[in-house]
């Protein structure tokens, strides 16, 4: 008789085990894994997705017991997941502006948060919002790392303005509608471009060039 929660993981004929005994668990081609403390991995194949969904959780629940206690910089934060269909991994943590110096959250604690997600729900990971720019709260933290891609594209843009393009440019910004804007030079009027905002262009032909620069700023 299988029997699985935050205590004991037991699925006969393959494994009976408390979790502390368990150094990792995984999936790999359709077959799940238990790596023991002891060296050994026992492999069990045919378990279905609430089977397979319900084995993390037990060992997330597990892993959420012990490891705040054992870490007391992880005393008061909070790690509890909601996977299931009601809750998402949207809701996994509110982004808190009060926590954007936080201190990085232990390697170990972010691999095992963004593994179970990653596996029991992979399609709401592809669809998790942005983390903010400039922000180490602890739900930012677990965003970046479920999602590097989106992480490069924040440093991305956050590089795009340099420190250069934000002083006062020398450029004469007149909207004509429709998003389009004239953008002359103050010094000399027969050098004019046109900047259209939707799709994002300029006459110059250079991507992200100056003249665009002086439109977003005004």
């Amino acid at each position: 008789m299988k029997k699985i929660n935050n205590s004991v993981l037991i699925i006969p004929p393959y494994i009976s085990t408390n979790w502390s005994h368990v150094k990792a668990i995984y999936l790999r081609d359709d077959i799940f894994y238990v790596s023991i403390k002891d060296g050994e991995t026992v492999a069990i194949p045919h378990l279905s997705p609430e089977e397979i969904e319900k084995i993390f959780f037990s060992h997330a629940e597990y892993l959420d017991q012990i490891e705040p206690n054992n870490d007391p910089m992880m005393k008061n934060v909070p790690l509890r997941i909601s996977f299931g269909a009601v809750d998402g991994l949207g809701n996994i943590m509110q982004h808190n502006p009060e926590q954007a110096d936080s201190p990085d959250l232990p390697k170990e604690i972010i691999e095992k948060i963004t593994s179970v997600a990653k596996i029991v729900a992979p399609e709401e990971v592809q669809n998790l919002p942005k983390p903010e720019p400039q922000c180490n709260c602890f739900h930012c933290q677990i965003l970046q790392a479920m999602n590097p891609e989106k992480k490069e594209q924040i440093a991305e843009n956050e590089t795009a303005v340099s420190d250069e393009d934000l002083q006062f440019c020398q450029w004469n910004i007149t909207p004509e509608g429709n998003k389009i804007y004239n953008v002359a030079n103050r010094i000399d009027s027969d050098e004019q471009y046109k900047v259209c905002l939707s799709p994002l262009g300029c006459t110059c032909g250079k991507p992200g060039c100056e003249h665009i620069v002086a439109v977003l700023k005004t």
